[in-house]
């Protein structure tokens, strides 16, 4: 409702990523909702989450993504932004912005498609399993593309032990 009624401001949605060294990295590693066999190379894509969900079951949380990327993407939101009286620069940014709302639409419902077809996901993503799908080995390689050879499957997951900080003050 908001996106819908404030159509000269942009949304900006997050999937918090916990990372080392944080309160919320600590508080997730309590509650043991960090997916451990995630490679950090994956931790920005915010197309998935890197720790399993509090409230939501994954494939109702990917529904309300979509709704979201639905509405900041839809053509309605595009024509009152188009319209609005605001800079031309403005209007052309929230056009590509637009634009990328929807390839981000586009990429959720392919991960919400994957949540409801393959058990291994699936199961990865509710922390069920340790096992790194497929899917996410495929995507580690893409991103790091030729450099993706030189870290074999098995040393690709991250060591998330926290580290014990130097004693600080201590005389030798």
């Amino acid at each position: 409702e908001f996106i819908r009624r404030s159509a000269r401001v942009w949304p900006t949605i997050n999937i918090p990523t916990p990372l080392g060294g944080t309160p919320l990295f600590d508080q997730m590693r309590r509650d043991e909702r960090v997916l451990k066999a995630m490679p950090l190379a994956l931790y920005f894509t915010m197309h998935y989450p890197v720790t399993t969900l509090k409230h939501y079951a994954p494939v109702e949380f990917y529904d309300h993504l979509i709704d979201i990327y639905d509405t900041i993407g839809s053509k309605r939101m595009l024509a009152r932004r188009l319209s609005a009286r605001t800079h031309p620069y403005i209007r052309f940014l929230n056009m590509v912005r637009t634009l990328s709302g929807r390839a981000d639409a586009r990429e959720f419902r392919a991960v919400r498609h994957r949540l409801a077809t393959d058990q291994q996901f699936l199961s990865f993503h509710e922390g069920r399993s340790p096992t790194l799908p497929e899917f996410h080995q495929r995507r580690f390689e893409a991103r790091m593309g030729a450099y993706a050879e030189l870290i074999p499957r098995a040393e690709r997951t991250p060591v998330l032990d926290p580290i014990v900080p130097a004693l600080v003050g201590r005389s030798s």
